[in-house]
């Protein structure tokens, strides 16, 4: 279903909109809560080098930027930590906080 729907964004939006950065990012998201980290990742990072090419020339930094930088994150985390899913992640992150 995200991949028809990139595929009809690509057909109305050129590369670098930033609403098929957000396809990209919430199909991350959707990785992580299969806890396919791996996929979660590479689809963050899509994402990622869309919102950068858009957002950094412009010198503007958007809340969806912000949000596939913390995604990003939180895999390599949860990578590290070895968690399963996103929920306790992110409570055992605030306990060695």
């Amino acid at each position: 279903c995200y991949k028809q729907a990139i595929a009809i964004y690509k057909q109305i939006y050129t590369r670098d909109n930033y609403k098929i950065g957000n396809i990209y990012n919430h199909i991350g998201l959707l990785y992580i809560d299969i806890s396919d980290y791996k996929k979660a990742k590479e689809y963050f990072l899509i994402a990622y080098r869309i919102y950068d090419d858009i957002f950094q020339s412009s010198r503007v930094w958007s809340i969806d930027y912000m949000s596939v930088c913390n995604n990003l994150g939180f895999v390599l985390v949860a990578k590290k930590l070895r968690v399963f899913s996103p929920y306790p992640a992110r409570i055992h992150l605030l306990e060695v906080i």
